[in-house]
């Protein structure tokens, strides 16, 4: 149970707040005139609107109460608790209320409000025992004291207290120093809120820009203007500089300066060994200076007995007599790679002095310079480089190899190496013309022209050339006089060779006589080494009769041969024989089985290959 005088206090409190209240204010005003029956029927009024409104703060006070978990013999409780502090008041009234002077209020003033008011505040304010106060014996007022001070006996239990936080207007200072705790391990604080600089803990102050540092640390990670705080692990990673008067490692003190330590800067592999060796080195600075990069270089007489230093694969660095380099240059089996020597002299190999050249294809870099030779193992021939082009050293062209290209058309390449051609092209004949009827033979067609060129100065690597090889025109048909058709010229994209075909036969009758078909010209082939030979041109038909019956009109002679005999349906005479580029021979006349013009030969292309 609460201590009497706490409730005492409670009770002076309430009772304060009716008497300031100034509806209870105008009640005492109305009393004191209550003759009045107008002041006594608005006194009535004035209680029943207080009843209904304590009638609404009652409901009110109970539905709280009761969702607060209150119970009624708490309130029971409380009542006998009120009973004992009144008994307590009234013993206490009796004591002082001799000191109280009587209020005499003149009867000219009762008819004033604030005359009267002004009176009872008087005697309020001039009272040294508050508790004389009238009390109200109204159970529904009772009823509404009980339940406000068991809300907030219920309140404060359950909040920690009945300190008003609204009401702070001084220092909180406890009573007792080092006693008491704000909050507990399970009534905790959320947020503590401060707006001065310092947090003083004990004999600590810290200053808001100290505790600045710790705000969003993270564990064992260096971040500007901040605390460092190592991680789990005991690390810390970012430090850019630190700086200490001195350094352990391991427990280990470091007594080397910084200036000592940087000599190391950017030496890997180190060892205790190494510097054991170090320690070992009796050389001069001189003579290790020798050595450097930046040294003086000196150009001394070299004799036998000098000697250089040297990794020797057995025993490691040592000084090497310069006679013993010259003896193991001189063993046969050594090979001098890439130098160049100056007035060299050739000594005797076995039995005869000579000069061996290692077997190689064609040198392509580095670029060969004027006067270089290399021997080919592919064709066995020594070349020297002249400057634009690798010539043969032999007397002569040696010949490779020969290709005979006799139909279509394809690409000729040129082997490696092969630096000059001998090449032949012909064109195809052209075919002779038909016999007629009325005793008229046909014409011979023409042959084709025929080109002899050596070209030299030949690139050496593998090359690719077009060629067409001209094809031969056929004879003309079987009818009255009928036009052969002329030979294709033979091409080759080698210095542009062209080998033009043999003109057509004319077929003709009635006794005419035409022109001869010409033989075909050529072009192309190296200047000054080419030579160019039209081919032959066909025979001319001629008119006869059933007496005379003319035959034996011939196609044109090709480089190759001559052309096919009157009657022939093949160059050459026999139809047995090919004669490259020759022309076809003309249609008998009046004659069923050799009445047909002849058709010339295919041209051709031979090609010889030197090196």
């Amino acid at each position: 149970m609460e201590d009497v005088s706490e409730q005492y206090i409670k009770l002076k409190e309430e009772l304060d707040i009716k008497k300031t209240d100034p509806s209870y204010k105008s009640m005492l005003y109305l009393r004191s005139i209550k003759e009045n029956a107008i002041a006594e029927k608005e006194l009535e009024l004035q209680l029943e609107l207080r009843q209904i409104n304590e009638q609404k703060a009652l409901v009110k006070m109970e539905s709280l109460f009761q969702s607060l978990g209150g119970k009624e013999e708490d309130l029971e409780k409380l009542e006998i608790l009120e009973v004992v502090a009144n008994e307590v008041v009234e013993e206490m009234a009796e004591d002082v209320v001799e000191t109280i002077p009587v209020l005499k209020v003149e009867s000219n003033e009762t008819s004033r409000y604030d005359n009267v008011v002004e009176q009872i505040s008087k005697e309020q304010k001039g009272a040294e025992n508050p508790y004389l106060t009238e009390q109200t014996d109204d159970p529904t007022t009772k009823r509404i004291d009980l339940l406000e001070k068991s809300i907030r006996k219920i309140i404060f239990a359950e909040h920690g207290g009945g300190l008003d936080p609204n009401k702070i207007s001084a220092d909180l200072i406890p009573t007792t120093t080092n006693t008491y705790s704000l909050g507990s391990a399970s009534r905790t604080w959320k947020d503590l809120h401060l707006s001065g600089a310092t947090l003083v803990i004990g004999d600590t102050s810290l200053a808001s820009s100290e505790l600045t540092v710790l705000d969003n640390v993270t564990l064992g990670t260096v971040s500007a203007s901040k605390a460092v705080v190592v991680d789990v692990n005991k690390d810390i990673t970012g430090f850019r500089n630190v700086n200490a008067a001195a350094y352990s490692i391991g427990g280990t003190v470091i007594t080397s300066s910084a200036a000592e330590l940087n000599l190391l800067d950017d030496v890997s592999g180190l060892v205790q060994s190494d510097f054991t060796k170090l320690a070992a080195v009796d050389a001069t600075a001189a003579e290790l200076n020798i050595i450097d990069a930046g040294a003086t270089v000196t150009t001394p007489t070299v004799a036998g007995g000098d000697a250089f230093v040297m990794d020797d694969a057995d025993v490691g660095m040592v000084q090497v007599d310069i006679d013993n380099v010259d003896t193991y240059l001189s063993a046969t089996t050594k090979t001098l790679t890439n130098k160049t020597l100056t007035s060299p002299v050739v000594i005797g190999v076995a039995t005869a002095p000579s000069l061996i050249l290692t077997p190689r294809t064609v040198p392509s870099s580095p670029a060969p310079a004027q006067g270089q030779m290399y021997y080919n193992n592919d064709d066995n021939i020594v070349y020297v480089y002249d400057g634009s082009t690798w010539k043969p050293m032999n007397a002569g062209y040696n010949l490779n190899n020969m290709h005979v290209l006799t139909v279509g058309s394809g690409t000729y390449t040129k082997p490696v190496n092969v630096t000059a051609l001998h090449i032949t092209a012909t064109g195809g004949g052209g075919g002779g013309s038909s016999g007629s009827d009325t005793y008229d033979t046909g014409a011979g067609g023409a042959a084709g022209g025929t080109l002899i060129t050596f070209i030299t100065g030949l690139p050496l690597a593998e090359t690719g050339y077009a060629y067409v090889v001209g094809a031969l025109g056929t004879g003309g048909t079987s009818g009255d006089g009928n036009n052969g058709v002329a030979g294709i010229a033979t091409t080759l994209a080698i210095n542009s060779i062209s080998a033009g075909g043999g003109a057509l036969g004319l077929g003709h009758s009635g006794g005419n006589i035409y022109s001869q078909a010409a033989g075909g010209t050529c072009t192309g082939g190296q200047s000054g080494s080419t030579l160019l030979i039209t081919g032959g041109n066909g025979g001319t038909g001629g008119g006869g009769t059933a007496d005379d019956s003319p035959t034996g009109i011939s196609g044109g002679a090709s480089y190759w041969g001559g052309g096919a005999s009157a009657g022939y349906l093949t160059a050459g005479g026999d139809a047995s024989i090919t004669t490259y580029g020759a022309g076809g021979g003309a249609g008998d006349q009046n004659n069923g089985s050799n009445k047909t013009g002849g058709e010339g030969a295919n041209g051709v292309i031979v090609i010889y290959e030197y090196r």
